[in-house]
């Protein structure tokens, strides 16, 4: 974290002693200036971070209502059902969607306009088809395994539900990243504020209904979604309809869909502990430690965010190594203090907060958000990390390293579970999570310190530069938990500016 205040570009001349102190507390105070005056003064780095944080709250708003309806309405035993089910889904349908989503945000524009309108429906039904058959296969494997915890004992209505809603929910993945791609990113904000206020009204319908139950959750969830897929006015952004055959469609998505698998692998290996952790939770615990466990998770969720969304700002406004050479020591030094904060947050103020779900999620959950808050500074490592990989375009490097980290938390988590119960698990995540976080600190700060080689250094080097970031707010999601909305950038060859 403080690589950069030790960069040797600010030495002063060696050989005293006493003058390098000297020179070490100048460049602490120069770099404590620094960073004073980005946030004094903020610069585009702030400004991204500021803009994702304003969608942060609007999705975070919407979530919350969701859930607080959930938990005031059913018992610790539905919401646990409910809360499993949509755990099961949003994991299965980011496997699901076999990086189309990627393939359409990247390629879209590159394939020629007569291909594209095929390019896209052949897409989603792509997704669609591989959502549904990867929740089936795994509920076939789950049936095999015999799984103690809720998601081991659902019924078969449930079951067909689940495959059906996560094909859904894959092609809404799809749909999202493809209406950016197209350059209409409105109506990715438009379809998911859509979702999430009828998932609300149809919940709100149901209560009304006296209709109480978990497979509700998902049943609400479930017509969000596709409601929102009809209401979005997409054909209006698409050229003129083609004969194209299944043979030609097949070939169009083989020819674009290596180009974009590296970069969904990478995402894969990042949010697949944050998704299966709760899905770890209901295949081990009963419905109403998966409920305490989910509330916790909501808000933990919701908080860790931000720490987040300040690296996911590092990676809009870098552009190449050296500048995350340049910014990273700003973000890292400003993630730590907000994760900090947030735990003595939490700490202070987290049983108050949990209350609008309920007394009992005030007493059970408050001690698994304290863990899950704790595992903030960790986070910020390993954002940091991925983000210099990504520059790096040591992507596949990346996605490995993360993966195998992913294992070890999952694992972690599983023996915490069996052992101890859902306090046990969450500290058995929380451990291998920061061991893995030590890990990746020393190649964070070797890149902070690194010096600019010639060919980064020199202006018109082709680099990728991240020009925008956009908020889905539909899905529980990515990157940390099922709490906050996933955030997509955008990636657009360009030329480092002079």
């Amino acid at each position: 974290m403080l690589a950069r205040l030790l960069s040797r570009s600010d030495l002063s001349a060696p050989g005293v002693a006493s003058a390098a102190g000297s020179g070490r507390r100048v460049r602490n105070l120069n770099a404590l200036a620094t960073l004073r005056n980005s946030v004094v003064r903020p610069g585009r780095l702030l400004a991204v971070f500021a803009s994702l944080v304003g969608s942060q709250l609007g999705g975070g708003v919407l979530g919350l209502v969701f859930w607080t309806l959930v938990a005031r309405a059913l018992t610790p035993e539905q919401v646990g059902v409910g809360a499993a089910l949509v755990a099961a889904m949003t994991l299965l349908s980011t496997f699901g969607v076999l990086g189309i989503g990627t393939l359409l945000l990247e390629r879209f524009k590159v394939a020629s306009v007569t291909d594209r309108r095929a390019l896209l429906s052949t897409g989603f039904g792509i997704a669609g088809m591989g959502g549904a058959l990867v929740a089936a296969g795994w509920l076939g494997l789950s049936a095999l395994a015999h799984f103690s915890g809720v998601l081991g004992d659902l019924s078969p209505s449930s079951a067909l539900l689940l495959v059906g809603t996560t094909g859904i929910a894959a092609t809404c993945s799809a749909f999202d990243q493809a209406v950016i791609g197209m350059g209409v990113s409105r109506l990715q904000l438009r379809r998911n504020l859509i979702a999430s206020i009828v998932r609300i009204a149809v919940l709100s319908g149901e209560i009304a209904l006296d209709v109480r139950s978990g497979q509700a959750v998902l049943i609400a969830w479930t017509v969000g979604l596709l409601g929102s897929l009809l209401a979005a006015p997409l054909r209006r952004h698409l050229p003129p309809r083609a004969r194209v055959t299944v043979r030609q469609r097949w070939q169009l998505v083989r020819n674009h869909w290596p180009v974009a698998i590296g970069h969904h692998g990478l995402t894969l290996a990042v949010a697949s502990s944050s998704l299966m952790v709760p899905v770890v939770v209901a295949s081990l615990m009963p419905a109403t430690q998966t409920a305490y466990f989910n509330q916790a998770n909501l808000l933990g969720g919701t908080l860790t965010a931000l720490p987040y969304l300040l690296t996911l700002a590092l990676f809009a406004t870098a552009e190449n190594v050296e500048g995350f050479r340049r910014k990273a020591p700003q973000t890292l030094i400003m993630g730590m203090v907000l994760a900090l904060s947030i735990i003595l947050a939490g700490a202070l103020f987290g049983r108050v907060l949990l209350l609008m779900f309920g007394t009992s999620y005030s007493q059970k959950s408050w001690p698994l958000l304290l863990i899950i808050l704790a595992s903030g500074p960790a986070m910020v490592i390993k954002d940091h990390f991925v983000v210099l990989r990504r520059l790096q375009g040591m992507r596949r490097q990346g996605a490995l390293t993360v993966a195998l980290w992913s294992a070890a938390e999952l694992t972690g988590a599983v023996v915490g579970g069996l052992v101890g119960g859902i306090t046990m698990l969450c500290l058995g995540w929380l451990a291998m999570s920061t061991a893995c976080a030590l890990i990746a600190l020393p190649v964070v700060i070797r890149a902070m310190r690194r010096q600019p080689t010639g060919d980064e250094s020199h202006p018109g080097q082709p680099v990728k530069r991240w020009t925008s970031a956009f908020v889905k707010i539909n899905q529980p999601t990515t990157s940390r938990s099922n709490t906050y909305p996933t955030i997509t950038l955008r990636c657009d060859a360009g030329k480092a500016r002079p």
